[in-house]
């Protein structure tokens, strides 16, 4: 229902128009119940009338949302994310910080930020190697209906070796391929260094 106040000494009744409708005469009740209103944007006139018929009008706006938001997308996924992944949600409607409860297992570093309808999980730092991490979330939209949601990715094995190769005299060698055993390679550069991403193990490593 809506109720209101007014300050009109010579009172005869107020008048009421959901949507532009028709009138209704609700006598000197200060509140009007409404019920079966459609989803969306709506409006109330409401009218007042004096003992000699003079008029004033006010009119609130108001907005039915009964339909609790769904996650739209998601990040990351699957079982190769990086070590230093943005966690991501998009909702199908605006989210109240408010109200939001987040969690990353094995993580107690979260700080939640949202911005209308997406929310980001910062972390401090960067997620650990191969590492399965399950993610929950409760929140609510604008309009106080919930959401729930969880799911759960893997980081990647996936690593960097780095190294620089000198010859005899100590300066460095230009353009010499170093290659793993399971075949990545990658050419030294003018200083001599190098890098290839490679999988956890143990390598063996050939320079040419």
């Amino acid at each position: 229902s809506i109720s209101w106040t007014y300050d009109e000494a010579n009172l005869d009744h107020f008048e009421v128009s959901l949507d532009d409708g028709s009138y209704v005469h609700i006598g000197t009740a200060t509140s009007y119940s409404l019920s079966g209103l459609s989803e969306g944007p709506h409006s109330l006139i409401v009218n007042i009338v004096d003992m000699v018929g003079q008029e004033k009008a006010a009119v609130a706006h108001f907005t039915v949302d009964t339909i609790a938001p769904v996650v739209t997308d998601h990040s990351p996924t699957g079982t190769t994310a990086s070590i230093n992944s943005i966690i991501r949600l998009v909702f199908s409607d605006y989210i109240d910080p408010t109200s939001v409860n987040a969690s990353i297992s094995g993580r107690d570093d979260l700080t939640i930020i949202v911005d209308e309808d997406e929310m980001v999980l910062q972390l401090t730092g960067d997620l650990a190697y191969a590492t399965e991490y399950q993610v929950s979330v409760e929140a609510e939209d604008l309009a106080g209906n919930p959401v729930s949601y969880s799911w759960t990715f893997t980081t990647t094995d996936l690593g960097l070796i780095r190294g620089r190769i000198l010859d005899s005299s100590g300066l460095p060698v230009v353009g010499a391929n170093v290659t793993l055993e399971t075949g990545e390679s990658a050419l030294t550069n003018e200083t001599g260094h190098f890098s290839i991403y490679a999988h956890a193990g143990t390598y063996n490593i050939t320079i040419r």
